[in-house]
């Protein structure tokens, strides 16, 4: 809805989308291992989020793979755009593991005499 309304085409709001979600879903693994036990080093994690990151960026920058996935060159505006709102889902998933850890030590704390 935004894009469309700072003169962004649709074809470059879905390829927007189209990074957004390939990427938001990588970064959404850093909050969610974090509603179980503590979570230790995993390199492998890291390494396979920034794969993916490098290849959803490689799918919107290089010409030949954004021309097979039908995908168009973004500007500096809707890059900007995707980074803030990558930003602003991975705060929200640890604002949200955070309260959800808090609340369980609480829980946890009542129960016990």
């Amino acid at each position: 809805m935004v894009l469309p309304r700072l003169g962004s085409s649709i074809a470059a709001t879905g390829t927007s989308l189209f990074l957004y979600e390939s990427v938001a879903k990588l970064l959404s693994a850093y909050p969610a291992r974090k509603l179980g036990a503590q979570p230790g080093h995993n390199p492998w994690l890291h390494g396979s989020v920034l794969v993916g990151v490098v290849l959803g960026l490689v799918c919107v920058w290089l010409a030949p793979v954004r021309g097979v996935l039908g995908l168009v060159p973004l500007s500096t505006h809707e890059l900007l755009l995707v980074f803030a709102l990558l930003i602003l889902t991975w705060g929200s998933g640890e604002l949200a593991a955070t309260i959800a850890r808090h609340s369980k030590r609480e829980k946890l704390g009542t129960q016990q005499p």
